[in-house]
């Protein structure tokens, strides 16, 4: 009888343990998941705002570059030092979009390894707002070539009118 009573403790012990060892394995899953989803939160709000500050500089620029462009410069004084004004705004927000997409690039490169979960997520999101930059990126070297294409335009209307 004895020796039945000590298998039966035994075996509570030993449930008990598993019991306390399954509990303490779910709750370290759920401090590591909170504290991923505070690095995915933290990631894309910095992600969020430097595409946002982008996203401005580069509106504000091609719309004067563009304005250039479809006036060729005769609403100007003088057009091809506005044109070159405007190159050189859309070179210096074409370097800020290349560094916006460094910085998304190192953050995607951060959480490549993540298959599920809060920072499988945010690869998710930095992938689509990688897109995203790019297109802008393409964007401010179109309108780099068209005010290129303006200059010479310009250039050639001025000599013709000489």
């Amino acid at each position: 009888k004895v020796q039945q009573e000590r298998k039966s403790i035994k075996s509570q012990i030993g449930e008990s343990r598993k019991k306390q060892q399954e509990a303490m394995e779910k709750e370290r899953k759920r401090r590591q998941e909170n504290l991923d989803k505070l690095a995915a939160d933290r990631i894309i709000e910095e992600v969020n705002r430097i595409v946002g500050d982008t996203e401005r500089k580069v509106e504000m620029v091609v719309e004067s570059a563009q304005a250039l462009v479809s006036s060729r410069g005769t609403e100007s004084d003088n057009p091809l030092q506005d044109i070159d004004s405007a190159e050189k705004d859309l070179l210096s927000v074409a370097d800020w979009v290349d560094k916006a997409l460094a910085k998304i690039k190192d953050h995607v490169d951060a959480v490549k390894n993540s298959t599920k979960g809060p920072l499988s997520e945010a690869r998710t999101t930095l992938l689509k707002v990688k897109a995203k930059v790019g297109s802008l990126d393409s964007r401010c070297k179109k309108h780099i070539v068209a005010l290129k294409s303006t200059r010479k335009q310009v250039t050639h209307d001025a000599q013709i009118a000489l």
